[in-house]
């Protein structure tokens, strides 16, 4: 019994020992983070203009739809209520 805790001990202890990730980027990684995602932001913005375009309008329409009704609906529930007083 003794000898499965001693092997487990040192089989956990072995498993225990990694190398600490770092907390936190440097300024340096920081700054080479930064100026690489700005550098594909700036590759990709026409796409994602184009893309918004071909759909703004349906999706105006939709919102719009969608905040008709809730008000609808708020004004039923509203009125449902005045009945009941």
């Amino acid at each position: 019994m003794m000898r499965i805790f001693i092997i487990s001990f040192f089989f956990l202890a072995i498993l225990s020992c990694e190398e600490e990730a770092p907390q936190s980027l440097s300024w340096e990684e920081k700054t080479l983070l930064d100026s690489l995602y700005n550098d594909e932001v700036l590759k990709i913005h026409p796409a994602m203009d184009s893309l918004c375009d071909l759909r703004y309008d349906s999706l105006v329409s939709f919102y719009r739809d969608s905040l008709w009704n809730q008000r609808i609906e708020e004004i039923t529930r509203q009125l449902e209520r005045i009945q009941l007083q």
